[in-house]
């Protein structure tokens, strides 16, 4: 499907591929960057002329405002959500109450080194993949003619 960028070579799902690529490549070069701790939750839109694709990792949201509804674009990515339980457990991790070893509240980032796999084999956990992962989901929508393109940034700050 012809993502609308105006040449007809890339498709959607092309789009979606390069934002996927980009969330590895990004967290690949911060690993071998730093030797921080840190870690960022992240989410990326890519407006084109009839389509915006989104790709996200942790709990950074985007949503579409549609004809009076909040449309989401991205869901959340929770250490208890059952999928993200299932994987995390196949790589050998637990989650309790909510974090993955007690003490990260996602299950997807950039960074957090100490829930990455080459990080957990030299502390001496036995475990087999990323614990959390910087793999993002990436969803898309298609605009109709009523639709206006509006960004904007909220930063909301909890207790954590």
């Amino acid at each position: 499907m012809d993502a609308g960028c105006g040449d007809g070579l890339l498709t959607v799902e092309d789009l979606a591929d390069a934002l996927r690529e980009a969330f590895l490549a990004t967290d690949a070069h911060f690993m071998r960057s730093s030797s921080s701790q840190a870690g960022s939750t992240a989410v990326v839109a890519l407006v084109t002329r009839t389509y915006v694709i989104v790709a996200n990792a942790g709990d950074s949201r985007c949503v579409l405002w549609r004809e009076g509804r909040v449309l989401p674009l991205s869901v959340d990515h929770k250490p208890d959500r059952p999928d993200e339980l299932q994987r995390i457990k196949d790589a050998g991790g637990w989650v309790a109450h909510g974090r993955v070893l007690h003490i990260l509240a996602v299950a997807r980032s950039l960074g957090d080194r100490d829930f990455k796999y080459e990080a957990s084999l030299a502390a001496g956990m036995p475990i087999t993949a990323d614990l959390v992962s910087a793999s993002p989901e990436a969803a898309d929508e298609q605009f109709n003619s009523l639709d206006n393109i509006t960004a904007c940034y909220v930063r909301l700050s909890t207790a954590e």
